[in-house]
């Protein structure tokens, strides 16, 4: 179990965690944006990278920490919701990602900083 708050870029930040998010959806081939609300899955990774020694021959590295995104289902203005099944990339807080839902429907998602508490 990790302890912390289920809050992208909080300073006690949970490094896994399901959240819902207001998001901003443009169906593909369309100019209409909508506002939404998103399950989410925030999945934390660590990768090292060495780069040289020190004088004592002992490895330098760096470790940098990512927070992927995953949309797992969207909720319509409307009342509907419809599940997530390809993502094709992890998605950012300010950026679009490209999906497509259970039905084959294609949509650019935008991740806001609005979480739903």
């Amino acid at each position: 179990m990790h302890y912390g708050v289920p809050i992208i870029g909080h300073f006690f930040e949970k490094p896994e965690y399901n959240a819902k998010y207001r998001v901003e959806i443009e169906p593909e081939n369309s100019n209409m944006k909508y506002k939404a609300i998103a399950d989410i899955r925030v999945e934390g990774r660590t990768e090292t990278d060495e780069y040289g020694e020190d004088w004592l021959g002992n490895a330098i590295s760096h470790t940098y920490t990512y927070r992927d995104v995953w949309v797992k289902r969207l909720y319509f203005p409307n009342g509907g919701s419809v599940e997530i099944q390809d993502q094709s990339e992890p998605l950012h807080l300010g950026e679009s990602v490209f999906v497509e839902d259970s039905h084959g429907r294609s949509w650019y998602v935008k991740l806001l900083r609005e979480p739903i508490l």
